[in-house]
């Protein structure tokens, strides 16, 4: 009901600026990555795997991937990065709470602000329009934290400013368009096995979430 969905958007709220408040050292985490330059080594990480992997070209993605270099923000806040943060990759209680959050294989150390940009788009709001990667996540039923009172509250109770967070967004986007090319190009290679989905639904799926990363790096780049 709604109330729970209130309740889990706060508590989905609480796990994150637990873990981006978290001082990794205390936790026996400080050698699990590099803390600084995580943008330039994203963005070199994820150009190479999109140049690998693509199985055409796509000129949003090479726009993007320009305006994200020409626009990256310094890196203001560090600590551990889950880097799929989202309620998919989570297990809730009955009553709105989060027992567990899942799937921590891309965690790593760097700017914590990559996990907000990340979880916004996967942030939909009621009858919104967008990707279809967003508008199929639970929030878009209603009911939960719009994204304003989820970054307001953030970043009261975390301490750090989420100005600037479109640029986080739209490398999100540009980040998860190269993630699905590589899978569908594995697909398209026989290494997956036989896909139950069709390969159209991936191309189109990758083509939207370049284009929606497009449009956002060019509105501050």
């Amino acid at each position: 009901d709604h109330a729970s969905r209130l309740r889990l958007s706060h508590s989905v709220l609480d796990a994150l600026v637990a873990l981006h408040t978290l001082d990794p050292e205390k936790v026996g985490l400080g050698d699990l990555g590099r803390r600084e330059a995580y943008l330039d080594r994203q963005l070199g990480r994820w150009r190479t795997q999109w140049e690998k992997s693509k199985t055409r070209e796509l000129a949003a993605m090479d726009e993007t991937f320009e305006l994200l270099v020409k626009a990256k923000p310094e890196q203001k806040y560090t600590g551990i990065v889950h880097g799929d943060y989202r309620l998919g990759n989570m297990l809730s209680t009955g009553d709105g709470k989060v027992a567990a959050v899942l799937d921590w294989e891309l965690c790593t150390l760097g700017d914590t602000l990559a996990d907000v940009g990340y979880l916004m788009n996967n942030w939909a709001e009621a009858d919104e329009a967008g990707p279809s990667q967003a508008v199929a996540m639970p929030t878009a039923t209603g009911g939960f934290l719009t994204r304003a009172e989820f970054l307001a509250e953030y970043s009261h109770r975390s301490g750090h400013s989420v100005d600037g967070i479109e640029y986080y967004r739209a490398f999100q986007w540009w980040r998860l368009a190269a993630i699905v090319e590589g899978v569908l190009s594995r697909y398209l290679k026989g290494v997956m096995g036989e896909s139950t989905v069709g390969m159209d639904a991936f191309r189109m799926q990758v083509e939207q979430m370049a284009e929606e990363a497009l449009a956002m790096v060019r509105g501050i780049a």
